[in-house]
């Protein structure tokens, strides 16, 4: 009875053997897997950092460049003309075509008198926001709306809009009666809804020239100012092959030199960098004054990061 009973427990014991151990080995392989996950995770997060590091250093690299660049170079028409680490000269575009300065790295440059600001030049702003909108006869109310905002009395032009009409629609502000502190602010004046301040976003500068420079004005605006698709498809392919000037512009357009209207450089010159390593990619985008000073070559006015 003895030997039986003792059998009967080593049997029982056995049966719990099996179990125990395909525990054991779940819990050994969940240990490993999690063990690989974190590690390929760690992984990933300094390949990431490092991609990264690697973006943001070209980025600040490529500007440094770039401003000795602009400090050293000359205006040759509406181009600069850079002399390169190699001694050869290059001519670099002013109105915001992308070029290649090293792998990874691309560069846009534009006049800013080719561009857009509420500051100086808002009537020719509110007729580009008319036309990205698609709504040629809401210029005049965008025109007022903007001047109301930034004007300091409280009297609403015949388009516009003042406290009252801010605090009729629902809206949480009042006109701020002085110049709109940066580009972003744009939309809150009525009439510059989101969807207008998305395609002038890129039309856009804050500081720049109070002059305007038809020839380094990207073709969408060309569209928006001169309202003839035709011309300026023919503009823009004269640009491309470096035959537009001053005069052929003005004898193709009818549009002459003034005070305001310029067809040279203003020497405000927007940078925008774009680094890319692996996924990584880092932007800067600054205005750079370009100065005839010896000692004192540029100057920043802006920087975004």
């Amino acid at each position: 009875m003895s030997t039986s009973k003792t059998s009967c427990i080593l049997n029982t014991d056995n049966g719990y053997a099996l179990p125990v151990v395909l525990l054991i080995s779940l819990i050994i392989m969940a240990i490993s897997m999690s063990m690989s996950f974190v590690t390929r995770s760690s992984l990933a997060t300094a390949y990431d950092l490092k991609n990264r590091s690697r973006a943001m250093m070209s980025a600040y690299s490529a500007m440094n460049e770039v401003i000795y660049r602009i400090s050293t170079a000359t205006f040759r028409g509406n181009r600069l003309q850079v002399t390169t680490a190699d001694g050869t000269t290059q001519d670099w575009t002013l109105y915001g075509k992308p070029f290649a300065l090293a792998a990874g790295v691309t560069i846009r440059l534009r006049d800013t008198g080719g561009m857009f600001s509420p500051l100086s030049n808002p009537r020719q702003l509110a007729r580009l926001a008319a036309y990205v909108s698609g709504q040629n006869d809401i210029t005049d109310q965008l025109i007022d709306t903007l001047s109301d905002w930034q004007d300091i009395d409280v009297f609403k032009r015949l388009n516009g809009a003042e406290e009252f009409d801010y605090r009729s629609s629902g809206a949480p502000y009042v006109p701020r009666n002085f110049f709109l502190q940066l580009p972003e602010e744009l939309m809150l004046v009525k009439g510059y809804t989101p969807a207008i301040y998305r395609e002038l976003k890129d039309e856009l500068v804050y500081w720049g020239s109070p002059s305007s420079n038809y020839l380094t004005m990207d073709e969408k605006a060309w569209r928006a100012l001169l309202r003839d698709d035709d011309l300026v498809e023919k503009l823009a392919a004269m640009r491309e092959q470096s035959e537009l000037t001053a005069y052929n512009f003005q004898e193709l357009t009818g549009i002459k030199k003034t005070e305001y209207q310029l067809f040279s450089p203003s020497g405000w010159i927007q940078v925008s960098i774009k680094a890319e390593a692996g996924e990584a990619r880092d932007f800067i985008t600054a205005v750079i004054l370009k100065k005839q000073v010896f000692d004192k070559p540029f100057m920043i006015a802006s920087w975004k990061k």
